[in-house]
């Protein structure tokens, strides 16, 4: 058995127009298969969006189902 890290192939960016169509984007460049098909520009001007971590030590939820009887 082999102990190999999994890795996680998923594309880190679509391109503009692909993200704009909330369709799957190849991230082949210069150009991806669906701008490479449709004949426009392939971009990737749009920032990629920055993700917050969570504080996962603190939860402040009260349980409805804890009863003080």
């Amino acid at each position: 058995m082999s102990s190999a890290p999994i890795v996680d192939k998923r594309l880190l960016r679509a391109c503009d127009s692909c993200y704009k169509r909330k369709i799957k984007c190849d991230g082949v460049r210069p150009r991806c298969e669906w701008c490479s098909s449709h004949g426009i520009d392939c971009t990737f001007f749009r920032q990629p969006r920055v993700r917050k971590k969570r504080d996962v030590g603190t939860s402040e939820y009260v349980y409805p189902w804890n009863d003080a009887a």
